[in-house]
């Protein structure tokens, strides 16, 4: 086969009565010790290839992939990618020769590419697609029909693998690039990753290389089937009407990607171009109900829990785009769970946020719509009284508190979301309709949170007045003093000079 095969075997040490498959064998083993314990005073890497390059034995390099895996962290030229053209087939056809090649690829990216820093995973992002540039064109010259479309089946499965693998180190801040275009009034700090052009580009050689296995085919054509496709998918900047067609599909593999956390930038993104519809005043695309729910509760664990202050953000949005999508009665049912969510008490505050939007959408409609809509009728009070003008936990403001305890509290928080969003109810439901406005709900808000909170600010007052105040009491002082405002307005009285009096009493 090689017609330096003794000098070869020499270069590497090896005995020279090697035959061809005992040849193969030891190289793919030096290789493996090359890279796996990194000796110093065996052969190196580097040895091996100069001996490849130097005798013109590409053929007895049947590891080439761990070369190509490998030159992310050793500088080897693209060496191995410059010998696959000069592989000389002999008995075996692309496919026997290749098949091995391939899958110890799989193999060895499937273990490796989880360790790698953001640099080194996108070259090696790199590295595998221009692998596969090089590898099927040379196997399409002599392969048979089925040969190549194993071939093809396997090359695919190797760019599945890397991309999966790789996912975390790409970074490309699709969702986040995809916010600020649309929504470039919310931004105060840029959260779009330094080098997201380097994974940009990365992910550009993964697609050209899908692109030499289905020429023509675009690879946002391709079929969804799995995360490797979600992120091709993601990667192709595809337009929201696509993704509408696409999303029985994709949903199963968005609510995956979201729970584990993997391809978690291509996942928002698909879901943020798919839903900014609405904000862009195009029509808009109703999420199923069957899928609201489950969605916004794993949208409502990433706003809680997610380290980064974008993406929790992020979510946040998301969850008000999806509800703004469904119908009013099981929009009440979503946000009303969230309100009392046990498992994710940091979703309660921002949850009554999503309450506003939906209140305030209602009452801008007709008084008299031909479907009732729970969100502008006495059903809100209803619903929701119990919830928000209580404490939780319920002696909550029956205890004096440290001043680090109330500014860590994410129940002042969500008490001054209450208390936002009854003075905007108050001033907005002119008419009644939710019975805001009626004496008796008056009355019992009055006693069971407005007068109780007041008296727990009284006992706190020192943390006010002392020293640096504490925003978060210093906002329910101001909250408490508009919506007293508000309600001497409503009832067309004067402002009472009493401050134990300006609650009505029950």
């Amino acid at each position: 086969m090689c017609s330096q095969k003794d000098s070869f075997l020499a270069a590497l040490g090896l005995p020279r009565d090697l035959d061809d498959e005992e040849c193969a064998r030891s190289v793919s083993d030096l290789v493996s010790l090359a890279a796996t314990e990194k000796r110093s005073d065996g052969v190196k890497l580097q040895d091996i290839v100069d001996a490849v390059e130097n005798y013109q034995c590409a053929e007895y390099l049947v590891s080439i992939p761990q070369f190509v895996f490998l030159s992310t962290t050793w500088n080897f030229d693209n060496k191995p990618l410059s010998a696959i053209p000069r592989l000389r087939l002999g008995k075996k056809t692309a496919l026997q020769l290749a098949r091995p090649i391939i899958r110890d690829t799989v193999s060895l990216v499937s273990s490796s590419a989880h360790d790698t820093t953001n640099a080194e995973g996108r070259e090696l992002l790199k590295e595998i697609a221009g692998f596969v540039k090089a590898l099927y064109p040379w196997a399409s010259a002599s392969a048979s029909g089925n040969d190549l479309e194993e071939m093809k089946t396997l090359l695919r499965g190797l760019l599945d693998s890397t991309v999966v693998g790789c996912v975390s180190t790409i970074q490309a801040s699709l969702a986040a690039r995809e916010f600020e275009s649309l929504f470039p009034r919310l931004v105060v700090k840029s959260y779009v990753k330094d080098g997201w052009a380097d994974g940009e580009n990365a992910m550009a050689q993964i697609q050209a290389a899908l692109g030499v296995l289905n020429p023509s085919l675009p690879t946002e054509k391709l079929e969804i089937k799995s995360t490797s496709g979600l992120i091709y998918l993601a990667h192709t900047k595809p337009t929201a009407q696509s993704l509408i067609s696409a999303f029985p599909q994709l949903y199963p593999l968005l609510l995956s990607s979201l729970q584990g956390n993997i391809a978690l930038d291509e996942a928002l993104f698909v879901l943020l171009r798919l839903l900014a519809r609405n904000h862009l005043r195009i029509a808009s695309y109703a999420i199923p109900p069957d899928i609201a729910g489950p969605l916004c509760a794993v949208l409502s664990a990433i706003a809680s829990t997610h380290l980064e202050p974008f993406i929790r953000h992020l979510n946040l949005h998301l969850i008000s785009m999806v509800l703004s999508t469904i119908h009013p009665p099981l929009r009440l049912e979503i946000i009303l769970g969230l309100t009392k969510s046990e498992e994710f008490p940091q979703i309660r505050g921002p949850a009554v946020g999503f309450l506003k939007e939906a209140v305030l959408e209602a009452l801008s409609s007709p008084a008299h719509p031909v479907e009732p809509n729970p969100f502008a009728s006495p059903m809100l009070f209803r619903a929701f009284g119990p919830v928000l003008f209580k404490t939780n936990p319920p002696d909550f403001l029956t205890f004096r508190h440290t001043r680090d305890d109330l500014a860590r509290s994410l129940e002042l928080l969500r008490i001054a979301d209450c208390l936002s969003f009854y003075y905007v109810l108050l001033l907005r439901d002119q008419e009644n309709r939710t019975t805001v406005r009626d004496m008796d709900n008056i009355t019992n808000v009055g006693k069971f949170f407005l007068r109780p909170l007041r008296q727990f600010l009284d006992h706190h007052i020192h943390i006010i007045v002392e020293g640096e105040p504490l925003m978060s009491l210093l906002s329910l002082q101001i909250c408490l003093e508009r919506i007293e405002n508000a309600l001497t307005a409503v009832k067309g009285g004067s402002v009472a000079t009493d401050r134990d009096d300006r609650v009505p009493d029950d």
